[in-house]
């Protein structure tokens, strides 16, 4: 069992006494082999996100050259290109994996040049969606930052998928945070950072989760530090 090669000689002998004798090689074969590159995930799991979703997902491997290789997910089947190393590899298209969050078994069956079939199972890894978006408060009860408020800075808070990266941009400024293990996240802009007037601007937030799907979430501030003083001569 095994693949190598082995020596067959045989000796005739026939009635007479006369004696001859042939040799030949056997080549032995009864095992393939196939392998699954890893992937992106966290344990090595092949990664399917909304990227993937509108185009395609590529799947590679090794095998023997000379095989051929189907790969399996959700009941259907798509076959392997091999090259002549045994780097295999296998457009799956967007369409053919469910969208969610949720993983599924990949099955990869090759079969070498003697006829043995060999099978290797793995995991994909869905994720399609993300979600980001701001909470109120940062603008005290009536909602208006303040000149008093903006000097000592603003801190905006919101909510997102537990450890996907935030970039929070206002008027120009960037701020990056991580979402924590309880899904929320915070960027303090400085006073300076806070231009002074009278006027509403976007605050856009942009997340990024651990399967590269983003989401935007968009939320008007409206800033007041102008002070006014009026006086009446009697």
């Amino acid at each position: 069992r095994g693949e190598y090669t082995a020596a067959i000689n045989v000796t005739a002998t026939d009635a007479a006494g006369n004696v001859n004798s042939a040799s030949s090689t056997l080549h032995v074969d009864t095992q393939g082999t196939v392998t699954i590159d890893p992937g992106r995930g966290a344990a090595g799991e092949s990664v399917f996100n909304s990227v993937n979703e509108a185009s395609t997902l590529h799947l590679t491997g090794t095998t023997e050259p000379g095989s051929s290789v189907t790969v399996e997910i959700q009941g259907a089947s798509y076959v392997a290109s091999v090259g002549a190393s045994g780097a295999w590899s296998v457009v799956v298209p967007g369409t053919g994996v469910t969208s969610g969050e949720y993983t599924t078994r990949m099955t990869v069956t090759a079969i070498d040049a003697a006829g043995n079939r060999t099978t290797t199972t793995g995991t994909l890894l869905v994720d399609t969606e993300n979600s980001v978006s701001v909470m109120n408060g940062f603008g005290g009860a009536d909602g208006v930052i303040s000149g008093s408020e903006a000097s000592g800075g603003v801190t905006f808070n919101g909510t997102g998928e537990p450890g996907a990266s935030v970039s929070v941009m206002f008027q120009g400024r960037t701020h990056d945070a991580t979402v924590s293990p309880s899904g929320v996240w915070s960027a303090t802009f400085t006073g300076s950072e806070v231009p002074t007037g009278v006027y509403q601007a976007p605050l856009t937030v942009v997340s990024t989760d651990l399967a590269g799907n983003t989401a935007t979430a968009t939320k008007l501030v409206s800033v007041d530090t102008a002070t006014s003083v009026s006086a009446t001569i009697i």
